[in-house]
């Protein structure tokens, strides 16, 4: 059975009614098994609006600037080798103790994981000569 996630607030030390209703609401489908139960803080994933904008004007930016520098390399690999240099890197533990870095993904990054990300491309492609755009703006006044 695939997980199920559920989301509330909590307010004087207990989940607010609607989440307790639908919990409540779920665990007879899951009677006679084994359960594991996770509470966390809930993480605000990045916008739909900064995702948009990563894989539309940014990397169209990006796109052009390596096409204009002899690349070859496709928009994919583009967006893999920017992440490569400015995404974030989690060290994941391996079996025997050992442990190796991994990218992640930005589809996993917080809104401010993200402005990061962005921030970290902006400063690198500077020193190349490039101005990443920020939301909003235009490198040519619009007609």
């Amino acid at each position: 059975m695939k997980p199920r996630v559920f989301d509330g607030m909590v307010k004087g030390g207990k989940l607010g009614l609607g989440t307790h209703t639908a919990i409540n609401a779920f665990l007879p489908l899951l009677e006679g098994k084994q359960v594991e139960v996770e509470i966390r803080v809930r993480r605000k994933r990045r916008s739909s609006d900064q995702n948009a904008f990563f894989h539309g004007p940014v990397l169209d930016q990006l796109e052009d600037f390596y096409r204009e520098a002899g690349s070859t390399l496709n928009r994919e690999d583009i967006k893999q080798h920017v992440k490569e240099l400015c995404g974030i890197w989690d060290r994941k533990v391996l079996p025997g103790g050992g442990t190796k870095r991994v990218l992640r993904s930005t589809a996993d990054y917080t809104t401010a994981e993200m402005e990061e990300f962005l921030e970290r491309l902006r400063a690198y492609f500077a020193g190349w000569g490039l101005q990443i755009l920020r939301p909003n703006e235009h490198l040519e006044p619009p007609l």
